[in-house]
């Protein structure tokens, strides 16, 4: 289950929740390829005991956009991903809780 909060800088932050079958593994390849598809430069990952950081850099639609990760593994169950992205001027930052809930149902 991952629940995420976002607040796009303009004092209304959102919160959305969902469920899906993944793993953090896939979760950051997905992200870190989906970036680089986009022009995107990445820092290469750091870790500090059970954090995990890293940086991209690119321009999109001529903004430049900067962004920074700090997923925090608190167990096998479960990690926290914070994320600062600055776009232009604006800032915006998003928090995303992720738990596992059971085991992945193939239908």
């Amino acid at each position: 289950e991952f629940r995420r909060s976002v607040d796009a800088g303009d004092g209304k932050p959102a919160t959305l929740t969902s469920q899906k079958c993944t793993s953090p593994t896939d979760d950051m390849n997905r992200k870190t390829e989906s970036m680089a598809t986009s022009g995107c430069h990445a820092s290469p990952v750091a870790r500090s005991g059970n954090i995990y950081s890293f940086s991209f850099k690119c321009t999109l639609q001529g903004v430049p956009v900067e962004s920074k990760s700090v997923i925090t593994f608190e167990n096998e169950s479960a990690y926290k991903v914070d994320v600062e992205s600055k776009q232009g001027s604006r800032t915006s930052r998003e928090q995303l809780d992720a738990r596992r809930i059971g085991d992945c149902k193939i239908e």
